[in-house]
């Protein structure tokens, strides 16, 4: 019994060494990274620059990402960070509106590096000083683009509130844009198309700056948004009588010679309204074929007015001798 004892104890310690063996190799590893990446070393990453906010009436005739080698000398904390961790800050976005750029040759332009290696090492976490560029300039041909005005169409997806309507037609301010592009694409260009406006029971006006639709890579345009109002009232059911008109030159009689129109309002106009508002006249189109009855149609009606029926929809008529 005595000698099982000190068997498992003599095995115990054993594993004891051996885990405070692993301990300290371990231990003595982190040690030994930690001093490596804290040394300097110089390496070179690649860095993907776009050039962005290109003037309306110009466009980049090949494409507008550009890579070039870029030398850091940092600690390996630092590149390990940028080179594994986090390599979307090798990504810069050159902006033309921002950085000067200036021309060599007819269409061929060019900007230099020196005018964003602080956002390049401000991307990275590093200083400027330990950033060192090969390419000086960076080349990009630049073409002038035609242009044309093109009208502008309000997208609207709106349900009202019960008894309330669009009062009037949608307004947008300016009606047409300047759009900047080849001649191919600007043949086919009919219109420009806002964001949807989305509206669920609707009961108050809208006016707001809304933005252009624009594919950006197609064309381009003088503005990116525009202002649309869209009125909203509230109506009501109202009807009149009238008589119905016959053709001035026929002796024709109709029956019956009046009709009732039906038709939706906005409260505010609601004590405008009156018989003699409207016209209506009996179609005799058909009269040739012998149609027993004639269909009744609108001549004559107030804005921002919605017939809702006439009744009835057609006549019967008689042509005296």
């Amino acid at each position: 019994m005595v000698s099982e004892v000190k068997k498992t104890e003599k095995t115990m310690n054993k594993k004891r060494r051996l885990l405070v063996f692993i301990f300290f190799i371990f231990l003595s590893s982190l040690f030994w990274i930690l001093i490596k990446l804290s040394d300097k070393y110089t390496v070179p990453f690649d860095f993907t620059i776009s050039i962005i906010d290109v003037p309306v009436d110009k466009w980049i005739t090949e494409t507008n990402n550009h890579t070039i080698r870029v030398i850091v000398t940092a600690t390996g904390f630092e590149l390990l960070q940028n080179n594994y961790l986090k390599t979307n800050r090798r990504m810069l976005n050159v902006s033309l509106i921002t950085v000067p750029y200036r021309k060599q040759a007819k269409n061929n332009y060019y900007i230099s590096t020196q005018n964003f290696i602080d956002q390049m090492a401000g991307n990275l976490g590093i200083a400027e000083s330990a950033i060192h560029v090969d390419e000086t300039e960076i080349f990009f041909n630049l073409e002038g683009q035609l242009s044309v005005d093109i009208p502008v169409i309000v997208r609207t997806d709106i349900s009202f509130k019960q008894q309330y309507f669009q009062y009037g037609s949608t307004k947008v301010e300016p009606e047409f844009v300047k759009v900047f592009g080849a001649a191919s694409v600007l043949d086919t260009l009919k219109a420009v198309y806002t964001e949807e406006i989305k509206l669920k029971n609707a009961f108050a006006s809208f006016s707001e700056i809304v933005k252009l639709d624009l594919n950006q890579s197609v064309f381009a345009a003088e503005l990116q948004e525009v202002k649309v109002d869209i009125y909203i009232e509230r109506f009501t059911e109202s009807s009149v009588n009238i008589p119905i008109i016959t053709p001035a030159y026929s002796n024709m009689k109709l029956f019956p010679e009046t009709v009732k129109v039906n038709y939706m309002v906005a409260m505010k106009d609601f004590d405008q309204i009156n018989p003699n508002s409207f016209t209506v006249y009996a179609d005799t189109a058909g009269l040739a074929s012998k149609v027993r009855y004639l269909p009744l149609k609108i001549l004559n009606m107030p804005q921002n007015i919605k017939i809702s029926r006439f009744d009835p929809e057609k006549v019967e008529y008689l042509i005296q001798q």
